[in-house]
């Protein structure tokens, strides 16, 4: 249930960003809003405020805005303040800023976790997987890997895109084990897959599953909004 809510929450401030864009920019404009509800359904209260009802509606999720001539079946004024009236690319303006407003959301809301700090895997190994080079080649539940081919690694996506990455030839793992550090060569698997654009692509497999160890990154303001 708690799940249920927090998904509903989350859409809500997604799509009410979203239509604020639409919002604002209109407004900017000169196109008339003539509805902005939070929710949908029936009214449960109302404001007017100039041109614009705001609304909450008895459905919480989200919303929406209704603008002055933005359906192709009303009959048209021609007046600048109906959004179907105007040139397209003011109607472009106003439509492209609803999704606009969402990545910026997403850039704001990923600037605040890296300041205030996120949860990261660190590359100490939790597990061997079966039949698999790490654990045919000697590495250990508790091994530390500092680096790979002597790149420095600190946190397991680091580790793991540099292994996915490499060819069929050995990887040299500098691991730290039982408080001394060594160097260890581990031949890996190469698995042919395809990736979200469908094209085929191949990844280096060692067999190493994470650990519960965690360490919370922080950054500053700038390193943050990089």
């Amino acid at each position: 249930m708690l799940s249920l809510i927090s998904f509903l929450i989350v859409l809500s401030i997604l799509v009410l960003v979203h239509e604020a864009g639409h919002f604002i920019t209109a407004k900017r404009l000169g196109v008339r809003v003539q509805k902005f509800s939070f929710g949908f359904g029936s009214k449960l209260f109302s404001v007017k405020r100039g041109d614009t009802e705001y609304m909450i509606s008895a459905i919480p999720l989200g919303g929406y805005v209704k603008m002055a001539g933005d359906e192709p079946w009303e009959k048209l004024a021609g007046e600048k303040w109906e959004f179907l009236s105007r040139s397209i690319g003011d109607r472009f303006k106003i439509i492209f800023a609803g999704p606009l407003l969402n990545y910026l959301l997403a850039f704001l809301i990923f600037s605040v976790i890296f300041m205030f700090g996120s949860p990261t895997m660190t590359t100490e190994v939790g597990g061997l997987m079966k039949d698999y080079p790490a654990s045919k080649q000697g590495l250990a539940v508790g091994d530390v890997v500092k680096a790979v081919d002597g790149k420095a690694v600190k946190y397991w996506e680091d580790m793991t895109e540099a292994i996915h990455k490499h060819d069929e030839s050995a990887i040299k793992l500098t691991i730290a084990r039982g408080g001394k550090t060594f160097d260890k060569e581990i031949t890996p698997i190469v698995r042919k897959t395809k990736d979200i654009f469908g094209a085929e692509v191949r990844v280096a497999l060692i067999g190493v599953t994470p650990s519960q160890t965690i360490e919370k990154v922080k950054y500053g303001f700038t390193r943050s909004l990089y």
